[in-house]
């Protein structure tokens, strides 16, 4: 879709692009293809897309062996119209959809809204639907920040952790700013991201755990958790960001 054919579209529906709902459409073709053309992509899952916006990828998907994805649009001028071209549609926010109720195998593909990416990560992580892949696209910063070692401090963190237990993550690309309509301020970077196995039950817990942990993160370990709980002294006396996502996780598991 070209910048060209997205103001005709916006003209068409009487609508522009709300930077309240993040809506930067993107219009490189190049990217766009490595997206939908991604090879480790299982297409024959149930798929969902959330955000579709004026289609560029939903298109992409649906001339790719005629996928059509079900939609998750907040905007409801955008959802009319992608009703009346006969697709499954939730016209809501993807932070309130009912990812719970999801009984089949599926994929989640998305040039994501940047102001609900963490929120929705965490909330794909507690309710833990049987998503196997996500094809997302990111702000540069955020998608670096869910790949953080141990030795980037600034950027590891509670995403960095729930991220890394529960997928395999791989860069699919980076974007610049000039692949989207209107053009945003940042880079953004798409990644690929492939369900590992179930890590524990308790995952509401788990992060309610890791947010007291980190909103002390420069305090030891010690200082915050329970102290009746049996860890040893070195763990103790280290602070949030000194351990590595599959030490949080032992950490947790003893406090139950």
């Amino acid at each position: 879709m070209t910048k060209g054919e997205v103001l005709k579209m916006l003209e068409e529906l009487k609508a522009k692009p709300l930077k309240s709902l993040g809506q930067n459409f993107l219009i490189d073709q190049n990217i766009i293809n490595k997206i939908v053309e991604f090879p480790k992509t299982n297409y024959d899952l149930k798929l969902f897309e959330i955000g579709p916006g004026l289609g560029s990828l939903t298109k992409a998907l649906y001339n790719k062996e005629g996928l059509m994805p079900a939609l998750i649009e907040l905007d409801r001028s955008f959802a009319s119209y992608w009703i009346e071209e006969g697709y499954e549609v939730y016209n809501q926010d993807a932070l309130k959809f009912e990812w719970q109720d999801i009984k089949e195998k599926a994929v989640l593909i998305s040039n994501l809204p940047y102001q609900i990416s963490s929120r929705l990560l965490l909330d794909l992580f507690i309710k833990d639907p049987p998503i196997e892949q996500m094809i997302l696209m990111f702000q540069k910063e955020v998608g670096q920040r869910l790949r953080a070692s141990l030795s980037d401090k600034k950027t590891y963190g509670l995403v960095s952790i729930i991220s890394q237990l529960n997928w395999d993550m791989e860069v699919i690309t980076d974007v610049s700013s000039s692949a989207f309509f209107p053009r945003p301020e940042i880079e953004s970077q798409v990644l690929f991201f492939s369900k590992k196995d179930k890590v524990l039950d308790e995952r509401k817990d788990f992060v309610a755990h890791l947010k007291r942990l980190f909103n002390s993160r420069r305090k030891k370990i010690k200082s915050t958790i329970k102290t009746d709980v049996v860890i040893d002294e070195e763990t103790l006396n280290k602070r949030p960001d000194a351990l590595t996502p599959v030490e949080h996780l032992d950490l947790f598991k003893k406090t139950l």
